[in-house]
Order: C-alpha cells, then structure tokens, then sequence
C-alpha cells in the first residue's frame, strides 16, 4: 500500500498516483478503499498551483502544471484538488508546494472530487 504516515505528524503522505486509481464512471466517482479510509482525514500532499479566479482567492492543487492539468490538457478528475485554504493568501500559478489539510471526497459530477479542506501551506 502506498500510504504511509509521516514520522513528524499524525497525517498520511498522500499521492496522485493514488487519487489517480480512483475512477469516474456515468457521472459518478468510484474511490479505492485506501482513499475512502483517509476521507475527514489529515494527509499532506505536493502539487503545482492552478488558479481559478482572477482575484486569486480560489486555488487547486494539480499533480500536472498549468499546460497539462485537467483544465488545459488531457488529465483526469484524480489529477487535481481543490484547496480550500485555512488563511486565504495569493500563489503564482504552477508553484510547486506541498499542503497539508483534511482531505473531502465529492463522488457528484458537480465540481472537484477531492478537496483539501483547512489546508494550509507546509515549509
């Protein structure tokens, strides 16, 4: 299995190669098991910033940069998050971070599938 917790928190170190296994079926999403066992929980995770306002207030995280997220190029809905932040601060667009938060699972066609709730930046 490929989650593993950090020896420095009580939170799982999670991949897009994971969130990527899960599969979106007539509307609908279908998460591994894995996954649905770290929904509500804490996990950390490396992305590259996509925004998605002009006021920069509203933020994903992408396993892909810009040219070749799910928005711009050919990823799937497993490719991409959407952070919503603990204290709201501007990113430049493809900076590539790592966020730690409560991962949430929206299985509905209606926006992301995976979110980061009360993420906040790691350094």
């Amino acid at each position: 299995m490929l989650l593993w917790p950090s020896a420095a928190q009580a939170q799982f170190l999670l991949s897009w190669q994971q969130l990527e296994a899960c599969e979106g079926r007539s509307g609908a999403f279908s998460f591994t098991p894995a996954i649905q066992q770290l929904d509500g929980k804490t996990v950390s995770i490396k992305g590259f910033i996509i925004p998605l306002d002009t006021d920069g207030e509203a933020y994903a995280l992408s396993a892909y940069p810009l040219s070749s997220c799910f928005f711009c190029g050919n990823a799937g809905p497993g490719s991409v998050m959407e952070l919503l932040l603990e204290e709201p601060r501007r990113f430049h667009t493809d900076e590539y971070l790592t966020f730690e938060g409560i991962l949430g699972l929206s299985p509905a066609s209606e926006g992301m599938v995976f979110q980061l709730k009360e993420a906040k930046l790691i350094k």
